[in-house]
């Protein structure tokens, strides 16, 4: 309801091999990522949609959202996920707004963002720790 509130068009897949399918079948601007989802977690779910189906960061912004982020993990998502940005859990509005500005605005003009700055407020959960 948020993000059609600000303007998107949303499909929800209830889980990682329902996104994948989904991804098969329609072309989509952007997948804003559930890290942690049944089935196939997004971590998988982002990997083989970069490798599997060959959309690279440019072609589909991916920005995964965890309750578990940590700001540390960020080069995790990006350099071995695939992500192109992680938010973490609550979602304050204008960050995902930002966000998801952001990996559009890169994707049409087809240059990588830079690393985007740290958030404000970071949440720390000891159980998680990125493979």
């Amino acid at each position: 309801a948020m993000l059609q509130r600000i303007g998107h068009t949303v499909t929800v897949a209830e889980n990682g091999q329902l996104a994948l399918d989904e991804l098969r079948r329609s072309n989509y601007d952007l997948v804003l990522m559930d890290v942690q989802m049944p089935v196939m977690d997004g971590i998988e779910c982002t990997r083989r949609i970069r490798r599997v189906l060959g959309l690279c960061k440019l072609k589909l912004p991916i920005i995964g959202l965890t309750a578990s982020f940590q700001y540390s993990d960020l080069e995790y998502y990006q350099d071995v996920v695939g992500m192109n940005n992680c938010l973490g859990k609550p979602l304050l509005v204008e960050r995902l707004k930002h966000a998801i500005s952001s990996a559009l605005r890169h994707a049409a003009t087809q240059q990588p963002p830079s690393r985007l700055p740290a958030p404000v407020k970071a949440t720390r959960d000891a159980s998680y720790r990125p493979s």
